[in-house]
């Protein structure tokens, strides 16, 4: 008991709040200033449509999110993909930044190859907290307790650190659609550097594929890092 007390105390400091996505699909054929896939992005007159770096097409939007900063101010990101991208794995994105973007400056563009369905995003509040194979990255001295609690058998230890997990109202058992937190890697967990700085970057989001709403990374999960610094966004498929 006094084990289990002790590493919910360092578990504490790792915690992080994290918004889970959940999606409602219906038609809707007008741009708004809130979170969605699909359907029309928020647009300017000012705005280009985007095209892609490699094939030179007009790449497809797919998803927008509405950030509310701690200052108050609204920052609203559009994202566009190409579907090219999903021959090496290697996303190819564009993204369009409005800081407290007005309804009446908003037009209706739609000019890429395709339109997705669109799929209002809503949020559910729940803790994150970093799988196994990224603990010791923010926790060595938990990590390497637990290894000790299990004879350094690795497999039995994750499987306890699993359950911690669980015990801490951690909601996901694989990866899904959040911002915020933690990432859920399906394999190969990794932590991202800016190629700028060389720092760390923080986790933004991760989007997972869904075929209903014609979301594809080759039946994986897109994740999007942000550097602190140089605020360069950083794209991966896992």
């Amino acid at each position: 008991m006094s084990q289990n007390i002790n590493l919910a105390e360092l578990m504490k400091p790792i915690k992080k709040p994290s918004l889970s996505m959940l999606f409602l699909k219906y038609k809707n054929e007008e741009p708004n200033n809130e979170s969605h896939l699909g359907g029309y992005p928020y647009f300017t007159n000012e705005d280009k449509w985007p095209t892609c770096s490699e094939c030179k097409k007009e790449m497809v939007f797919f998803m927008q999110l509405r950030e509310v900063t701690s200052d108050g101010n609204v920052v609203l990101r559009t994202y566009y993909h190409c579907p090219c991208e999903l021959e090496n794995f290697i996303p190819i994105i564009n993204t369009i930044e409005y800081q407290n973007p007005s309804m009446e400056h908003c037009v209706k563009t739609q000019t890429g190859t395709k339109t997705l369905p669109f799929v209002e995003i809503k949020y559910e509040p729940s803790w994150s907290i970093p799988n196994w194979a990224l603990l010791p990255l923010y926790n060595k001295e938990m990590h390497d307790q637990i290894l000790l609690m299990h004879n350094e058998n690795n497999e039995q230890a994750e499987d306890y650190y699993e359950s911690l997990r669980w015990n801490e109202n951690y909601l996901a058992t694989e990866p899904y659609s959040l911002i915020s937190g933690y990432p859920e890697f399906i394999s190969d967990p990794k932590v991202f550097k800016c190629q700028c700085c060389k720092k760390p970057t923080e986790f933004i989001f991760q989007l997972d594929t869904d075929e209903e709403f014609q979301i594809s990374w080759n039946s994986g999960v897109l994740y999007c890092f942000r550097c602190p610094n140089t605020k360069t966004l950083y794209f991966t498929i896992n």
